[in-house]
């Protein structure tokens, strides 16, 4: 599917572009809207250094959620797009190219 340009929001609230998998619009619990095209005509790239939020996930062996789940060893990091996203605070399992992750670890964002 390839990339697409979404919006990133800061914790002090400026909006930026950012360059994501396309499959992210399907999930959204993680906070990122498509960009619109004033958006991507406007809206500046996220500056090189800055770290969108975001968590550390584990992948979920198996298909639906039970209790006691297995998990992988396999993790993968998810960036938030924005710092009311609903994920935040429920951290509910999600589903990302046919995967069940469940978010482990919040990183707050940052520059470096």
């Amino acid at each position: 599917m390839g990339k697409k340009a979404f919006v990133y929001t800061t914790d002090k609230g400026r909006k930026y572009l950012v360059s994501l998998d396309a499959e992210i619009a399907k999930v959204s619990n993680l906070g990122f809207s498509l960009a619109s095209k004033s958006e991507i005509e406007n809206l500046d790239f996220l500056p090189r250094g800055m770290r969108m939020r975001g968590f550390s996930c584990s992948k979920k062996r198996g298909g639906v959620f039970a209790a006691g789940a297995e998990l992988s060893s396999s993790s993968r990091e998810f960036a938030v797009g924005e710092a009311t996203a609903n994920i935040i605070d429920n951290r509910s399992e999600f589903m990302y190219k046919g995967s069940t992750y469940i978010p482990r670890r919040f990183h707050p964002e940052r520059k470096k």
